[in-house]
């Protein structure tokens, strides 16, 4: 349990005078801790409390005005150079107008008169403290205050001119950059999804959530792409999520915002419907245009959803399935609300066909698939969804038929990142082939193997490059791309988490191998 003092906020201190017995006088007569000062650095010349300072970054900064070499005006003048913020308060022996107006022009806290009292160093530094809240607090509104404006910015064209001016403003003031780099990310994720790629990424300044999008706006010294790679790789490992991602080549600036974000918006029909990868703006744009073209008027529903019917109950899985594709292909590149619409009306229809065949014990799953499809970002979503709702009515020798094909499914899968683990493996896509949902594809693979799609591919990974670093003509950083990493650096920490070395280590640890077993096969001879 903590005590009351360790729940205070601390604030760290440096002193700096260049007399030694001052110093420790100054250190060790007053108790900081009481002060909530902790904890407490000395210096006892400018240059090296320039050191301390780069290194340790202190709140405050108490020091003496006159010091050999470096006086402590010339300090605080370096420290402003430097960009510290620190609170600096001066010790001098001179009560006078001349040494206040220069302790003025490096913005100096407050200044102490020598002989130094407790009470009037406990003054001072309550002072002090107080104004180091006030800006916290002053600096979070801002911050806050920035947010809402970039939501306003991005959202409304109502009272845009107002929040464009407002942002002008602290942009003038250098708080808040004028351009930035736009990412859309096309999918449903929880509030910790995405606040947990803002905290792990520092240049995402900030992430607005639209329905079924969401914007991040980053730093615009960072390279848009990269950062798109970057999270895609994020909703893949950590989210077990693949997703459409939009990136903008250029920066945008603070006028246009509102603009882009609804182009962004707008673009979640073309998304639905297109392959999910990583897209630049020009090429969104350009699919875009051919579903226009390839668009339908209207939806004709016709016999559809009564010819599935007929085949559930006449037909094979594999003729089921045919006329379920064939009632889809009516439906692509519809209106999102009118793709899903008429497949609950499907969904339900379907149902009706459990009740008469006596199907229990599957309101769960039936409930599940109806919030995947209208939750559904991604037409693929919605095709494995509704082959899941059919495979039941298909089956003719339940559960271990069940087991069967997920056997066969689970096999197919490990053939398949056997023979690709070069390049992204892809859930969704292997989920969509076995005609099941990717929550669902990803369950039984692991009841099956004992890990996820992901840990077996890493698996995959390692042992091949195992295999690779074993013949030095191949240099690591080629080796990582031939297993599938595009980031050394990734391949590294990946290898390393898994067998306790580097790459280079565990080449080294071979070729010592070699060594030993070498030199005993000479002594032998």
């Amino acid at each position: 349990m903590l005590t009351k003092v360790e729940e205070i906020e601390m604030y760290s201190i440096l002193l700096v005078e260049d007399e030694e017995l001052e110093l420790e006088t100054l250190r060790e007569y007053i108790d900081w801790r009481s002060l909530e000062c902790d904890p407490v650095y000395a210096a006892r010349s400018g240059r090296r409390a320039l050191e301390i300072i780069w290194e340790h970054k202190p709140d405050i900064v108490i020091t003496d005005i006159q010091m050999p070499g470096m006086t402590g005006l010339e300090l605080a003048e370096r420290i402003r150079e430097m960009g510290g913020q620190q609170k600096i308060v001066f010790l001098t022996g001179y009560d006078r107008y001349d040494y206040v107006k220069k302790a003025m022009t490096v913005e100096a806290a407050d200044y102490i008169l020598k002989p130094f009292t407790e009470e009037s160093i406990g003054e001072v530094i309550s002072q002090v403290k107080e104004k180091i809240r006030k800006e916290q607090w002053m600096h979070l509104s801002v911050i806050s205050a920035q947010k809402m404006m970039l939501e306003r910015l991005c959202c409304h064209q109502d009272g845009y001119m107002e929040a464009y001016t407002w942002m002008q403003r602290f942009s003038e003031e250098e708080t808040l950059e004028k351009q930035f780099h736009v990412i859309a990310v096309y999918g449903n994720f929880t509030r910790e999804q995405y606040q947990r790629l803002i905290r792990e990424n520092k240049v995402i300044l900030h992430c607005i959530v639209f329905e079924r999008v969401t914007v991040y706006l980053l730093r615009k010294f960072v390279s848009s792409r990269d950062m798109a790679v970057r999270i895609q790789n994020y909703f893949r490992e950590y989210c077990a999520v693949e997703c459409n991602i939009i990136y903008l080549k250029d920066v945008v600036p603070l006028e246009c915002l509102y603009e882009n974000c609804q182009e962004l918006q707008n673009l979640f029909q073309v998304m639905f419907y297109c392959d999910i990868r990583l897209w630049e703006l020009e090429e969104a744009r350009a699919f875009g245009d051919q579903v226009a073209r390839e668009q339908k008027p209207h939806f004709i529903k016709g016999g559809g959803i009564a010819q599935i019917q007929h085949v559930l109950l006449h037909n094979s899985r594999d003729e089921v399935v045919k006329a379920l594709d064939s009632y889809l292909d009516t439906l692509s590149y519809q209106e999102y609300d009118q793709a899903i619409f008429y497949s609950m009306e499907l969904c339900k229809a379907v149902e009706e066909q459990y009740s008469l065949q006596k199907i229990g014990n599957l309101e769960g799953e039936l409930k599940e698939i109806e919030c995947s499809i209208v939750r559904s970002c991604h037409f693929g979503e919605v095709r494995s969804a509704l082959r899941r709702l059919l495979y039941p009515l298909t089956e003719q020798s339940g559960e271990s038929r069940k087991d069967q094909t997920a056997d066969v499914m689970v096999g197919y899968a490990r053939q398949y990142i056997s023979e690709n683990y070069r390049k992204p493996v892809l859930v969704e896509e292997l989920a969509r082939n076995a005609g099941i949902s990717t929550n669902y594809f990803r369950t039984i693979f692991k009841e099956r193997t004992g890990v996820t799609i992901y840990e077996y591919t890493t698996q995959i990974r390692m042992e091949k490059a195992k295999e690779l670093l074993r013949d030095e003509r191949q240099k690591v950083k080629e080796i990582g791309v031939l297993v599938g990493y595009e980031s050394s650096a990734h391949f590294g920490s990946v290898f390393r988490k898994r067998f306790g070395m580097t790459p280079n280590e565990y080449r080294r640890k071979i070729q010592e191998g070699r060594n030993t077993v070498q030199k005993h096969y000479e002594e032998d001879i």
